[in-house]
């Protein structure tokens, strides 16, 4: 129970200190006007930004899912409510150095921000393949990430903003190949969409550049991607800890252990009568 409190009242604190952001705003400043203020050719249209109320709306969901039975061991475990609780504090205080404009400090703790985020991705992808576990931190660590490219290299800009649009591309394509999640690399393609049409008229390098790696991305996302099988033709989704031994966990064992295990719970009564009876003599 205390976990979920703790998540619940981390998860308010961080969605007001967010709102206050831009409601006061903090330091005389709106979130955006910063960003603008930086003038980085990666910078989206106005429009991606909107992004981030549907991440705060689907982590509100995920939490409230949260106090169903069947998904509390994976929302309210004590590894992923302290990584949870985790990554509202650095979000929280991400916000408070960015607006005050110490943009050393701002990439140290975005970037254990991002790190914690994919701790938590990695612990609940483990626990569960359903989509709208993971869909709320895919989107998220995607606009951490976006975030980073905020740091200042000895490059020229549109060589920089170029190869920053292919690291992320990069990305898009190892968590669609290895992790299997497209919405990730939906949200990479919204972002990249966004920069093409705000360089459109000033720097065609970049959005040229971003149209492309836009279109591989989508690409890759109709290309189905097969999970690993075992020697028998189920799916591999882990293995556990029994008795000493690596076992692989596929959907045809577990319904084989559940029939055994309904079989022998009818039978309990009647499997010691039965053993009983070929014990007296006849």
């Amino acid at each position: 129970m205390a976990y979920i409190i703790l998540s619940l009242l981390f998860y308010v604190i961080m969605v007001v200190i967010n709102a206050l952001a831009n409601i006061i705003p903090i330091n005389g400043q709106t979130t955006g006007e910063i960003s603008n203020k930086l003038e980085v050719l990666i910078t989206p249209a106005s429009y991606a930004f909107m992004i981030w109320g549907i991440i705060y709306i689907l982590l509100a969901i995920w939490l409230a899912r949260g106090f169903m039975r069947k998904y509390r061991v994976i929302t309210y475990s004590k590894t992923n409510s302290i990584l949870f609780i985790l990554t509202c504090i650095l979000n929280a205080a991400w916000i408070l150095v960015w607006h005050y404009e110490f943009f050393a400090l701002s990439v140290a703790v975005i970037l254990l921000l991002l790190l914690t985020l994919l701790f938590l991705y990695k612990a609940i992808k483990s626990a569960s393949d359903r989509l709208f576990d993971i869909l709320p931190f895919s989107i998220y660590i995607v606009n951490i990430s976006y975030y980073l490219t905020y740091i200042e290299m000895h490059l020229t800009e549109p060589l920089w903003t170029v190869s920053l649009l292919a690291i992320g591309g990069i990305l898009g394509i190892f968590f669609r190949i290895f992790e299997k999640d497209w919405a990730y690399v939906l949200v990479i393609i919204w972002a990249y969409m966004a920069i093409a049409i705000k360089n459109w008229a000033s720097a065609q390098a970049v959005s040229y550049s971003a149209l492309f790696i836009s279109l591989l991305l989508l690409i890759l996302v109709f290309i189905p991607i097969k999970r690993k099988r075992d020697k028998k033709g189920c799916w591999l989704f882990s293995s556990t800890l029994f008795k000493g031994e690596n076992l692989p966990l596929c959907p045809r064992f577990l319904l084989h252990l559940q029939y055994r295990r309904r079989f022998l719970l009818r039978n309990r009564n009647s499997l010691p009568k039965a053993h009983s009876e070929k014990a007296q003599p006849s």
